[in-house]
């Protein structure tokens, strides 16, 4: 053998070297053993480097050999050499409890290194999931239309959105670059750029819904069904089910809609003459309970109401007000109904007779 040993990394490298630290092979041991006597001088390197060596094969379930060969390279990239100490004629395994207090020390940094690096290692995946986590927090974009007001939105893809009155939208950074994906609470519709190679898709409450480019409207009030209505083109609605691998999907063509009660996740058709009447102003009842026209009443005009009295839940509403302020609509109402009300600034009082 050619090879010169001068320094620790010099054995450690050396495949010779290992399997005679782990007893793989006659010939290999009767190599290491002439060339210990030939090369006393430089015992103290060999025997330091078989200590590490040994110390690594404790951990031989956690680590690979080209791991621990990694590993050693940057261990020994950070320690100093060993000075070479007198020469030695009697060679053996009691070598160990009379060597310098030093080299214990030594291996104990490297074995502390080791543990150190294995941890690092280990939970890498742990620790670039905090750091992905806290700067997925920063990054989030949340665009809102407040109660009493609508917004007309640009996304950074080219998309446009109409927002309605107690509504929010959320994405992140690289929306339209890497991803299309947005999150919606309230209502909104949607006129989406066309890109073949990032979906759009929008999150609201138990239903996804993908396009490429199209138009539809989602309406996802909290505690109320989620319902998405499509205007034009064609989209996917998949309803999400927790620890579920399958999931329920339709696809909808112009003029259907799909919506998820707490019973089921259903198909049908809508009518489009008046589903975007709230994208002009125009507030529109259809047969609708008396308690979810109030409710629809505050968030459209940013306001709380508070109604006392008998009122039956038979009691259904139908209208179309065109950009009518708040009294005149409870006057029209109340001439059905029967009940007075007050508006007080932000507060209105319905009282039934």
């Amino acid at each position: 053998m050619k090879k010169q040993f001068e320094h620790i990394e010099d054995f450690l490298e050396d495949s010779s070297f290992r399997s005679w630290v782990f007893s793989k092979g006659a010939m290999r041991s009767l190599f290491w053993e002439t060339w210990l006597k030939d090369h006393a001088d430089k015992a103290d390197m060999l025997y330091e480097a078989k200590e590490i060596l040994l110390a690594l094969e404790e951990e031989e379930e956690d680590w690979s050999e080209s791991g621990q060969m990694d590993l050693l390279a940057v261990i020994n990239s950070q320690i100093d050499t060993p000075e070479n100490n007198e020469s030695t004629t009697r060679i053996s395994e009691e070598y160990f409890i009379n060597r310098p207090r030093f080299i214990w020390l030594k291996v104990s940094m490297i074995l502390l290194v080791m543990v150190v690096g294995a941890v690092i290692i280990g939970n890498s995946g742990i620790f670039l999931g905090k750091e992905n986590l806290q700067e997925a927090e920063i990054a989030w974009t949340s665009k809102q239309a407040l109660p009493g007001e609508k917004k007309k939105v640009r996304l950074p893809d080219g998309s446009i959105v109409i927002m309605n009155s107690a509504s929010e939208l959320q994405y992140q950074t690289g929306f339209g670059e890497t991803h299309r994906d947005i999150f919606l609470s309230g209502e909104s519709f949607f006129e989406v750029a066309k890109d073949t190679v990032l979906p759009f898709r929008v999150y609201s409450g138990d239903l996804v819904t993908e396009a490429v480019g199209t138009a539809f409207n989602v309406t996802a009030f909290p505690e109320e069904g989620v319902r998405v209505k499509l205007v034009e083109g064609k989209v996917k609605v998949e309803l999400q089910r927790q620890n579920e691998a399958e999931k329920d999907r339709f696809f909808l063509t112009q003029g259907e809609q799909a919506y998820v009660t707490q019973e089921a996740f259903v198909k049908g058709k809508f009518d489009m003459e008046k589903a975007l009447l709230w994208t002009e102003g125009i507030l529109t009842f259809d047969d609708i309970p008396f308690q979810e026209v109030v409710t629809s009443l505050e968030r459209w005009y940013g306001v709380e109401i508070a109604v006392e009295g008998a009122s039956s839940s038979s009691n259904k509403v139908s209208g179309e007000f065109h950009k009518d302020n708040l009294e005149n609509v409870l006057r029209s109402i109340a001439y059905s109904f029967h009940f007075d009300f007050e508006i007080q600034e932000k507060q209105v009082f319905i009282e039934f007779n």
